[in-house]
């Protein structure tokens, strides 16, 4: 797989249709992308982009600039679309091109007590993940971890399984 194995579109691609049955199984595939009948093209998850991070915030401290199509970690994993956002970090869907599948890589704003807060959570799910190698607890788990340097400083990095909607997504559904 390699980007030209991505679609850009994501106008008409959800597999949650809002009049619908709003079924926790309908969403279950949708955590990575979808393959087209072609086999060619991937699509992407719709995003509601309406609840944004403050632009003000890409700043020295603060939140790495992103865009779909940048890659990570040596070219690790190559960013196909935004997920979230939230005070502490921002949220990316990613294609693993080690381990070829989609994964979540969640980029820590890159102030100090940002940094430190990320290196406790890594510790906690290093921990987790030490307890449960066969993940039996249905605990997400700390795929890779790494740091980023970018033009705001040097940001602490999580790569996780990529499960589905998040929390805040789905309420918004009911």
């Amino acid at each position: 797989m390699n980007r030209s194995d991505f679609s850009e579109d994501s106008s008409n691609n959800s597999s949650i249709n809002n009049n619908d049955n709003k079924d926790i199984k309908s969403f279950q595939n949708i955590s990575t992308p979808k393959k087209n009948s072609n086999n060619s093209q991937i699509d992407l998850i719709e995003s509601d982009e309406s609840d944004e991070e403050n632009p003000i915030d890409y700043k020295p401290g603060g939140y790495h600039p992103v865009e779909t199509g940048d890659t990570l970690n040596g070219a690790r994993y190559l960013v196909l679309q935004k997920v979230g956002w939230g005070h502490f970090s921002t949220v990316w869907l990613c294609w693993d091109e080690q381990d070829n599948k989609c994964v979540v890589l969640k980029i820590q704003k890159s102030a100090i007590n940002y940094t430190s807060s990320a290196k406790d959570e890594i510790k906690i799910l290093e921990h987790i993940k030490n307890l449960d190698p066969h993940r039996s607890s249905h605990c997400v788990h700390l795929i890779d971890q790494f740091s980023h340097q970018g033009p705001h400083g040097t940001h602490v990095c999580m790569v996780f399984d990529a499960l589905g909607y998040s929390l805040l997504t789905l309420m918004k559904f009911y």
